[in-house]
Parts: C-alpha cells; structure tokens; sequence
C-alpha cells in the first residue's frame, strides 16, 4: 500500500515528542531539520564577521549596527521616493547600501559626465573588473619579489580564495603593467 505524502512527512511517535521537547515547538511537517523552526534566534542576526580580500575578519561593533539602523530610517522617506517614482530594483539596492543622499551625489555626478552616451546612459564596470585588477597587482608585487610560481599560486589561494591556474600566471607574467 504506497503511503500519500501527509501521512510520510508527519513526524510520529517518540521522534516526534523528542523534537517537541528538545524545541519546544510543535513538530513540523516536513522532512528534515532545517524545516524546523527551533528555538527563537537571539538579537542579531547574520554573521558576526566581515571578510575582505585578505581573508581577515573584521569585527562589527554593536554601536555601528544601531548607527547602521538609524541612517537607514532616515534615508527611508528618500529611497521610498526612488521606489516611487520607478527606480530601478538594483539602484535602490545601492541606495540601500550608501545612503540616500551619497546615492543623489553618485546620480548628480554620473548624470553630469562626458561618458554618456546619446541615450543618457553610462556603463557601470562589473565589479569584478576592480578584483582581478587587484588580483593581479599583488601577483606582480610577489613577482618582483622573486616569488616562484607555487608560492605565487598557493599566495592567491590563502588572500584571494581564488585558484590561479599557471595559464592564468603566464598571462599576468606577459601582460603590459598599468602605469602607476
């Protein structure tokens, strides 16, 4: 007799009363523990730890995030007025992320420039444009070190988490240097 997927994903017997006491929760009806809510998460929320290129952690201070939440209800009313009058989802996300009125300068600046095109338009480099030119930079710094390619490769593993195959190394190796 097949089983129907209500009776296969009800939690029964001493499993289930085993969840309900160690959550204090009702038990779900789903397969699996991630499905369970469990018990309430304390304050916060997210990873307490920032990681840069470095690979280096960075601390949050509990000030900064209450600083954080303050300047975003105050740039509410402004970036409500971009949802409002049909900004796009990814400008508001910068909004979001510098601030109403550093996003208004970012707008003001990018407006005003000879890069525009004939359609009021500028393209916006891909960001990881920016992490490859500094992924580079380095290997040419451990390069003019006199590091050997193995260091090089296992040193852009452990500060980039990033694999640079030896193809990859070569092209660095014959690529023109940016002026500085």
């Amino acid at each position: 007799m097949p089983i129907d997927n209500e009776t296969r994903n009800r939690p029964s017997g001493d499993a289930a009363r085993a969840r309900t006491a160690a959550h204090g929760s009702a038990p779900t009806r789903h397969l699996g523990g991630r499905h369970d809510p469990g018990p309430a998460a304390g304050p916060g929320g997210g990873s307490p730890n920032i990681y840069h290129s470095s690979g280096d952690a960075i601390q949050r201070a509990g000030a900064d995030a209450a600083a954080a939440a303050a300047a975003l209800a105050a740039d509410a009313p402004g970036i409500d007025k971009l949802r409002r009058m049909g900004l796009l989802s990814a400008w508001l996300d910068v909004a979001h992320a510098i601030g109403f009125d550093a996003f208004l300068v970012a707008w003001r600046t990018l407006s005003n420039h000879d890069a525009l095109d004939g359609r009021g338009r500028i393209v916006v480099p891909l960001y990881t444009n920016f992490t490859r030119f500094e992924r580079n930079e380095y290997v040419r710094s451990l390069l003019a070190a006199g590091k050997s390619d193995r260091d090089i490769i296992a040193a852009v593993k452990r500060e980039f988490r990033e694999i640079l195959t030896p193809r990859s190394l070569r092209r660095i190796k014959r690529s023109p240097r940016m002026p500085a």
